[in-house]
């Protein structure tokens, strides 16, 4: 893991604050969390904070019982998205196998791909789009989990019913309409739901196939709840996948600048709670 950390440096640093209260990288080479572990009872939940809070990335290696090993990570993600965190495993995975020898793709660490407009620039539309202002809310009563799988078969199904829409956009439109009924919201609310998106292509010039960073933005489609619970899986869909292919360079450069703004001006980290019962977050 030493041999990848030379070129993700960054995982290897510490979160802070700066002097103007915003988050930054420091890269002190302080290291990455590695924990080895034996593990011979049952596996009990994880502790709910790893500290200290600034480590970037935690890895955890434990062996158990009966033989089997597993590989616990943990990334923060203000410093890292999916794509460049899988780059990572891809290269430790790589000097693991064949060492010296291994043949990598060194990440791209230019942080003037994604830097803020001076002055900024925002658009309008921006607002809407990526900034519903709704906040969190305390739980009125305890949250639950459920599982509920969906099966290709199934899938097939709603993706037919949508005239050939995405597989994220189509589950998105279910859960949204899902989510609007059993909560029972009142016809005439507004009610959104919030997807992430992935900004590497849709920059002009798009980012490096390596870019090393977080270029995951989240978007927000919004409509009155009468129509999300009266209507068509396909028209939601189609609602959900409209918003983001409103997406372009100059909305996204405008996100950027109104995401520097807005953290400029908070005095404090945002509160924690649930989201209102009209909003909806899709992760995948």
């Amino acid at each position: 893991m030493a041999k990848a950390l030379v070129a993700f440096y960054p995982l290897a640093g510490r979160l802070r604050v700066d002097s103007d209260g915003q988050l930054e990288k420091d890269c002190n080479a302080e290291g990455a969390l590695f924990v080895v572990a034996q593990i011979e009872e049952a596996i009990h939940p994880p502790p709910p904070h790893i500290e200290p809070a600034s480590i970037v990335l935690g890895i955890k290696v434990a062996f158990l019982r009966c033989g089997g090993v597993a590989l616990g990570t943990v990334l923060h993600h203000s410093a890292i998205d999916t794509i460049s965190a899988m780059h990572f495993l891809q290269t430790w995975s790589a000097f693991c196998w064949d060492g010296d020898a291994a043949v990598v793709e060194l990440p791209c660490h230019d942080r003037t791909l994604l830097r803020a407009c001076s002055p900024h620039v925002i658009d309008l539309d921006t607002v809407s789009m990526f900034s519903k202002g709704r906040g969190f809310c305390e739980p009125s009563e305890p949250n639950n989990t459920k599982v509920f799988p969906i099966s290709n078969e199934q899938l097939t199904v709603l993706k037919q019913i949508c005239s050939g829409a995405s597989t994220f956009s189509v589950v998105s439109a279910l859960m949204w309409q899902c989510a609007c009924i059993a909560r029972q919201l009142p016809l005439d609310a507004q009610t959104c739901v919030s997807v992430p998106v992935n900004i590497h292509h849709l920059l002009r010039p798009p980012l490096p196939a390596r870019y090393f960073g977080n270029a995951v933005i989240v978007v927000s489609a919004t409509a009155a709840a009468k129509d999300i619970m009266a209507g068509t899986l396909a028209t939601i869909a189609t609602r959900i996948m409209g918003t983001i292919d409103r997406l372009d360079d100059k909305l996204l450069r405008s996100a950027i600048d109104y995401y520097n703004e807005m953290v400029a001006g908070m005095s404090s980290r945002p509160a924690k709670g649930n989201l209102p019962d009209t909003d909806l977050m899709m992760v995948s």
